[in-house]
């Protein structure tokens, strides 16, 4: 495909190439536009982006070339050492200074895209309005992604240092639960969520911080959907059966119906950066924290958490908090 209609340009700093291979993983073969991507990375740093980007998706992936033209469905990346800007149809190769330390530098990139491409409005049809939306929605979906990885490395540097702080007050589980479980299921309209609480209108109050009890949820919850690839997830809430022994608690179970856990991976499940090999988890990638910061968030709760899983038959995670008196 020659002279695209529309050139997208995608800034990424040096940890975004995780990010980069799950976009381009997901653009159409047909897309009608044209690509040009800057990674900040060292001047002396080989140039593999190009061969990495072009084993993860679908679309061609070169350097980009001085005085080459614009083609659709095309991805193009700088030459070390170097700026990459765009003219009307045409790519250009420059060395240039450095822009915020950096060459090639996102902002000049950037520059030009916006005062050298933008001419008059395009009208926009029923057909590329709808490649714009999902395409816009995959951008949208993979700053998320990078998001939660960000903060998750911000909260694994905050456990281990003990400066992880919670605001704890007394709050109905129920709210934390079905919160959870709604912002998952909008996230994941391919996957049926099914809540049960018992009883449904009796509150379950625990003493605890009711963002980081959501981020427990969504941890499991989006740890369900990546590894164990179960088109159903069960989650239950409930009170346990109390004796003199031990008071009655607060039980969260989150229940797939996937591949299930080999036991040889049980225990090393909340080791940081632990992923199972094997799983989903090879095409959704995501550095192996969820469980690791759950396990600790529950525990900062004075809480228990733990796995049951059966190969072939799917997994059981439960979250066992104590009551408020």
């Amino acid at each position: 495909m020659e002279n695209p209609k529309t050139v997208i340009v995608i800034g990424v700093s040096a940890g975004g190439v995780e990010v980069l291979t799950a976009l381009v993983r997901d653009l159409p073969t047909d897309l009608d536009a044209a690509i040009l991507i800057v990674l900040h990375i060292s001047a002396q740093a080989p140039s593999l982006l190009a061969r990495i980007l072009a084993r993860a998706g679908p679309l061609p992936v070169t350097q980009a070339v001085d005085g080459e033209p614009l083609r659709s469905g095309h991805i193009y990346v700088p030459q070390p050492d170097n700026h990459v800007i765009v003219e009307q149809g045409f790519i250009r190769v420059v060395h240039g200074p450095r822009e915020n330390r950096h060459r090639p530098s996102i902002d000049v990139l950037f520059r030009t895209a916006i005062t050298r491409l933008i001419d008059k409005p395009v009208p926009l049809d029923d057909t590329r309005r709808d490649r714009l939306s999902k395409l816009t929605n995959s951008f949208r979906g993979q700053l998320e992604r990078m998001n939660r990885l960000i903060t998750d490395l911000v909260d694994v540097g905050r456990l281990q240092t003990g400066k992880m702080t919670l605001e704890k007050h007394a709050l109905d589980l129920r709210t934390v639960v079905r919160e959870a479980a709604e912002q998952t299921q909008m996230g994941t309209p391919d996957t049926t969520i099914r809540l049960q609480i018992e009883p449904a209108n009796q509150p379950v109050l625990v003493n605890g911080d009711a963002d980081r009890l959501i981020q427990i949820m969504l941890n499991l919850l989006q740890n369900a959907i990546k590894h164990a690839n179960s088109p159903t997830i069960d989650v239950r809430l409930q009170r346990t059966n109390g004796n003199h022994d031990q008071p009655t608690r607060a039980m969260i179970e989150v229940q797939d119906y996937g591949q299930g856990i080999a036991p040889q991976h049980l225990d090393r499940l909340w080791t940081r950066f632990y992923q199972v090999e094997g799983t989903s988890s090879l095409t959704q990638t995501g550095l192996g924290l969820g469980l690791f910061i759950a396990k600790h968030l529950v525990e900062q709760h004075d809480g228990t958490i733990a796995v049951e899983s059966q190969v072939g038959a799917g997994s059981i995670f439960r979250v066992v908090l104590p009551l408020v008196d």
